[in-house]
């Protein structure tokens, strides 16, 4: 007897959780600019600074047409990447709970009240528990669930993310659905969730496209002929260059000349898409893709064309467009995995976790194709082109750097440098041809050569310029590193298709170290230094428990002891999935941070001779500050929540037990 992988998934948790609330309120725009928050990927490290980063606008109120509400309740959309995408997706569908719960509200924001004790505690109901347990009991669980038939990575990002919340297991999603047989986000919310993904290629050829043919051809090309590409006419920018050092003079890429380079190509290249609660787009130009053999597999060229649909027109009978099959193409990471350690996995454990997550995708011919779908890195690392083509008017993005300084903090001793970068593809700015040497875990290459999205000059003003002095003067002052571009000039671009005419006003929060301003108040012996050493240098702490607030590692090494011997499969190594757990104390101390940066910059911040470096976050909200939320504010669930994050073992045990009871019905 052979059940079915959904039906044994379901059963197994739909009793633990309760029915959804189903009445979400609908936000009326009226004259309202849009505004939205962009969270950057980088693993649970991302995860837990965009977390930190919310925690810090739920503390906040607004009064916005009369109405007080929290800043983030302000924000009318959330789109996050890779593993940004993990504190937006819990926040809007968390059930039993609320947001100032999820989000740890209640919790402390000013440095001088940390204590060891509270370095220590992490609330077990909020999200941030979850980036603090071990991943791998949840990939035991999802292991044997797909020797059943379910799809790897979705289960366990279900089991891990979503269970644990009260979020039914392979259920449709929708948008204003009334049913409860959909999966809404939660009755309180009021933004739109955006989950940006990656097209790597037909399903039959994955992963090995991935690793052979994407991006090869376009980079190649370019960096041959990287010498014709024209200098930015940006003076004060290429001083700034020279000033920053450790950069060529910038050269300015031309969207339409690229373009025609990856059509020459194939277009063998990673196509960006996004989903949101009721539709699934991307705005990739016309193009024939074509595709080399693999192996002794074979593709038909994809005739793509631009696209919208909604998950019931993606959905098949066996394949579900659930929440966790939207949260899994987001943060699919197993082909960048398995490129560094596949060769060291036995092929039993890769078959297993190796299968694409698929979409059946509307094409020029007027057929369906079965393409793959991976981590939305491949095209971008901030969430910002996705606010762009949809047209928000002004975007807060939150950016960070990871695992980049792991050995000597003393490189970002100037910031500025990191800032800037970070920021370069959006202007179309390249310097030098190394920077597209494509290899199997080099996955962000298209990000270099397709995200030009916006003008370098506004009214001959340089935007990077003016962007990296304030950046500078905030860490000159000890000031936390927000700065906004201010009227940017969007572009046409046919990779994400942006148009011009729209313009963005665009503040970053760049998450690098730990300002002065917050460090100079935390109490010394919660982080007491090492034996001749200051408390902080180069903008870290310089105790190793917290050496690396808030740039923390969460990818670490794991072993696993896989013993299945009705499927011939015994192996002792090393995870194919790293521990993906923060360290408490690094994680708590991000939370605090984050939080504390949104209210030091709540009105405005100036740098060390006066000058105003940033306007406020109050003034982006538009509307009339009601400031920080007392104590007595916070809403916590009305009945102790029958899930958290604290239940994680027990939900990945309860999917253990069944899968293994499953598994002996079935042999």
């Amino acid at each position: 007897m052979k059940f079915s992988a959904s039906l044994v998934l379901t059963a197994a948790l739909l009793d633990g959780v309760t029915g959804l609330r189903t009445q979400r309120k609908l936000r009326v725009d009226g004259d309202h600019e849009t505004i939205g928050l962009a969270l950057t990927g980088g693993s649970l490290t991302a995860a837990n600074i965009g977390g930190a980063v919310m925690r810090g606008f739920q503390q906040h109120k607004v009064t916005i047409d009369g109405e007080e509400i929290t800043a983030m309740e302000a924000f009318d959309y959330v789109s996050a990447l890779s593993g940004g995408n993990f504190p937006s997706i819990m926040y809007h569908y968390a059930q039993n709970t609320t947001s100032d719960e999820i989000l740890d509200a209640g919790g402390i924001s000013d440095p001088s009240l940390i204590t060891t004790e509270e370095l220590e505690t992490i609330p077990e109901n909020s999200m941030f528990h979850t980036f603090v347990t071990s991943i791998i009991p949840s990939f035991m669980a999802a292991f044997a669930f797909a020797l059943l038939g379910a799809s790897f990575w979705p289960t366990m990002v279900y089991i891990h993310f979503l269970a644990p919340y009260g979020i039914p297991p392979n259920m449709p999603m929708g948008k204003e659905k009334t049913t409860e047989d959909h999966v809404v986000p939660r009755s309180e919310i009021k933004s739109t969730p955006v989950v940006e993904f990656s097209m790597t290629g037909p399903a039959n050829l994955y992963p090995n496209f991935i690793w052979e043919q994407q991006m090869y051809g376009l980079a190649e090309d370019v960096a041959a002929d990287f010498d014709s590409i024209p200098e930015a006419d940006d003076p004060a920018f290429q001083a700034l260059v020279v000033e920053l050092g450790g950069l060529r003079p910038g050269k300015l890429l031309n969207n339409s000349d690229v373009l025609e380079i990856a059509k020459q190509n194939g277009c063998r290249q990673p196509v960006p898409f996004f989903g949101t609660p009721g539709e699934i787009r991307s705005q990739f130009m016309a193009c024939e893709m074509t595709f080399d053999p693999v192996g002794n597999a074979t593709s038909e060229a994809i005739n793509f064309e631009p696209f919208s649909a909604t998950p019931e027109e993606l959905s098949t009978e066996t394949d579900v467009y659930s929440l966790e099959k939207l949260l899994g193409m987001g943060t699919q990471l197993v082909p960048i995995m398995l490129a560094s350690l596949g060769s060291a996995l036995p092929r039993d454990i890769v078959d297993v976790i190796e299968p694409p997550i698929q979409l059946d995708i509307p094409t020029a011919d007027g057929v369906k194709r079965e393409v793959a779908i991976a981590d939305g890195g491949y095209n971008d690392g901030t969430g910002i082109p996705a606010l762009v083509q949809l047209k928000v008017r002004k975007i807060i993005s939150v950016q960070t750097i990871t695992g980049a300084y792991i050995g000597d903090t003393s490189s970002v001793a100037n910031p500025v440098l990191s800032a800037v970068t970070k920021m370069t593809q959006f202007f179309g700015l390249v310097f030098d041809p190394s920077e597209f040497g494509v290899s199997p875990t080099n996955f962000g290459v298209a990000q270099k050569l397709t995200n030009k999205i916006f003008e370098l000059t506004n009214d001959a003003e340089s935007q990077l310029v003016k962007y990296a002095n304030d950046m500078f003067a905030n860490f000159q002052a000890g000031n936390p590193l927000v700065a906004t571009f201010k009227d940017l000039n969007v572009v046409d671009n046919p990779f994400w298709g942006t148009e011009a005419g729209n313009k963005v006003d665009l503040t970053v929060i760049l998450m690098l170290g730990v300002p002065e301003k917050f460090s100079s108040q935390v109490p010394q012996d919660v982080a007491p230094p090492p034996e001749g050493r200051n408390f902080t240098e180069y903008g870290f702490f310089t105790n190793e428990e917290l050496r690396l607030v808030p740039n923390t590692m969460s990818a670490r090494t794991a072993t696993i002891d896989l013993q299945l011997p009705e499927y011939n499969i015994s192996f002792s190594g090393v995870s194919p999935i790293p521990e993906f757990a923060l360290d408490v104390k690094e994680a708590r101390m991000t939370q605090i941070l984050g939080s504390w940066i949104v209210k030091e910059a709540w009105n405005g911040l100036e740098g060390p001779d006066g000058e105003s470096t940033f306007g406020g976050f109050n003034a982006i909200f538009g509307g009339e500050s009601s400031g920080f939320r007392s104590e007595g504010d916070y809403v916590r669930a009305e009945d102790p929540p029958n899930s958290g994050a604290g239940n994680i073992q027990i939900y990945t045990l309860m999917y253990t037990v069944a899968a293994s009871l499953f598994l002996s019905l079935i042999l």
